[in-house]
């Protein structure tokens, strides 16, 4: 699932959280199986008030009910606008998890799995924080080391949330 914050220039007073889900489903045939991707796009709408940082934090709080009720526990991908938020957004997300995690006894109600236990190294200390509830950032101003990890680590199912900014160039995008 894809997260995109976008906000519209003909609407000033509202933002517009979108939402891009897609799915593989298997269809059966008489002779054969096709795999068929179906693509899903949900958009919340969200009032802005005049504080544009009280507004970022009010749609950063919302993005955890909405992974739970949307993601089904595939991977997400969060865009962000700049490295800040997509730190704040992930610090979120994860007290938002450690929340749940602490209230709840059952699994079920959690946004996405609980990662695997895993060792690696990690050179920037709020990342490695971040790993451990399955939620990383991924930006240009990162240790390529770290980027490629989160990358391997995304890639392999242990982290289900990365809240990303866009490249600076093609040589800073994913490198996988």
């Amino acid at each position: 699932m894809k997260v995109d914050l976008q906000q519209s220039s003909s609407l000033a007073t509202s933002s517009v959280l979108v939402l891009s889900r897609s799915e593989s489903a298997v269809q059966s045939t008489s002779a054969i199986r096709k795999l068929i991707a179906v693509h899903h796009r949900i958009v919340y709408g969200f009032n802005k008030n005049n504080n544009d940082f009280a507004f970022v934090k009010t749609l950063n709080t919302e993005l955890f009910k909405i992974i739970k009720k949307h993601s089904s526990g595939n991977p997400v991908l969060i865009f962000c606008s700049t490295r800040k938020s997509c730190l704040e957004a992930a610090e979120q997300l994860v007290k938002d998890y450690k929340e749940t995690l602490n209230s709840s006894s059952r699994p079920a109600s959690l946004a996405w799995p609980k990662p695997p236990r895993t060792s690696y190294t990690v050179n920037d200390k709020r990342l490695a924080a971040l790993i451990e509830s399955g939620v990383s950032t991924h930006h240009a101003g990162m240790d390529q080391q770290d980027r490629k990890l989160v990358e391997k680590l995304f890639l392999e199912g242990k982290i289900s949330i990365i809240c990303q900014s866009p490249p600076r160039s093609p040589s800073q995008s994913c490198s996988t």
